[in-house]
């Protein structure tokens, strides 16, 4: 009976690799005529089949490995963590995940009566009400009466929705994180005193690979000309911009404020309930058991967020925080993130053109942010100056030898 159930299930996992290779090579020969259409097939290959491929094959061997070797660092001190859309199915496990490694953890979420559970059920945490689509509610304002004057050493902006219309898809994925970043940076700044520098954690996805910029009328205006206002994001390409757009944020802190370990964290192929409200397929999927083949659980998608806590923790001690890109994918970092996500010059002109301006009522951390980019644009133009003196200087030796 064992060897009947192990047979099936390598017949199993050899037919979605052929299934997967197959939609592969159809998407590859059908759409690859076309910038958007390679951006598609980009996101196909090195998103979706790539987490495919290693969720059926890769993720038991690695489960087993990492279980064998990791050990969950723990604080000596009980410091102060946020975590975003904390109620949700991943939220629950990131701060299941933090109380572990010894933090106070403040659940912020609007579903009132869950958060309240969730806060109740931890061994150290409070709700805090949060409404990422509506900064006119009190949820900044009930926030910092939490805090108070405690340093918060970790951010998680976790929260996020999927297919809803554009602009408030852009709001509450880009616009939300960025505000809440930026609102925090004198609370995360207290703890710039101590030996480890606090650490923010942007969850992202592989869907970023499909776009190529933030459009700048995803605002909530009263230009009757603006269709984005009401218009649903039925293909999900406000879902990739807005998650390109963080990214693209991710960089603009880590070259205006060095103080601060910044990561960008792509959980995975998740089966929660954001996913399977918008897949039409997911009860048949459950019916069958794929659900559990092709996705990973929220336990197993939060593992890669809090090694990326982790991680930004370590750098932070060890003073290694640097201008260069971190993208977390199955627990390590290193994952396959688009050139556009770390191009410097598309993150200042994202925040030059409409995503500064949205957010300048941060009036510290606005300002703050943008000091740190005229600083770091002036020290890139003079290393610029220095390299071309040096070629400069290497061309007049090479003439006169």
């Amino acid at each position: 009976r064992t060897r009947k159930s192990m047979k099936h299930n390598l017949t199993m996992r050899f037919f979605f690799l052929m299934t997967i290779i197959c939609t592969t090579a159809t998407a590859v020969s059908s759409l690859a005529s076309a910038s958007p259409f390679r951006r598609n097939v980009r996101w196909a290959l090195r998103g979706i089949v790539a987490e495919m491929v290693h969720n059926i094959f890769l993720r038991p061997f690695q489960k087993q490995q990492e279980e064998e070797i990791y050990i969950v660092p723990k604080n000596n001190q009980k410091e102060l963590a946020i975590v975003t859309g904390a109620t949700g199915g991943m939220g629950v496990e990131i701060c299941k995940g933090l109380v572990e490694r010894n933090y106070e953890v403040l659940v912020l979420a609007r579903n009132i009566p869950k958060g309240q559970a969730l806060a109740e059920s931890l061994e150290s945490a409070t709700f805090v009400e949060y409404h990422a689509d509506d900064f006119a509610k009190d949820s900044f304002r009930s926030l910092f009466n939490v805090i108070g004057e405690r340093p918060v050493s970790v951010l998680v902006n976790n929260a996020g929705v999927m297919g809803g219309s554009k602009v408030d898809t852009v709001q509450i994925n880009l616009v939300a994180p960025v505000m809440l970043t930026l609102s925090l940076l004198s609370s995360l700044k207290r703890k710039k005193s101590s030996s480890i520098n606090p650490v923010v954690v942007n969850v992202g996805s592989s869907s970023h690979l499909r776009a190529s910029h933030v459009p700048h009328n995803y605002q909530h205006t009263d230009d009757e000309d603006n269709h984005n206002i009401n218009m649903i994001d039925a293909n999900l390409s406000a879902y990739a911009e807005s998650k390109l757009g963080l990214m693209q944020f991710s960089n603009i802190v880590r070259h205006s404020i060095p103080w601060l370990s910044v990561m960008d964290a792509h959980p995975g192929l998740v089966w929660t309930p954001l996913l399977q409200n918008h897949f039409p397929g997911a009860k048949y999927l459950e019916r069958l058991g794929l659900s559990k083949l092709l996705y990973k659980n929220p336990a197993e998608g939060a593992a890669t967020i809090l090694a990326a806590v982790d991680a930004g923790r370590r750098r932070g001690k060890t003073n290694n925080n640097s201008e260069e890109q971190v993208y977390f994918v199955n627990r390590r970092p290193g994952g396959y993130a688009s050139p556009e996500s770390n191009d410097y010059e598309s993150a200042k002109t994202l925040w030059n053109t409409w995503l500064g301006p949205a957010v300048n009522q941060m009036d510290e951390g606005y300002s703050e942010v943008c000091q740190g980019l005229s600083l770091a644009t002036k020290n890139n133009n003079n290393e610029k100056e220095e390299e071309g003196k040096r070629e400069e200087d290497d061309e007049e030796k090479n003439v006169s030898e």
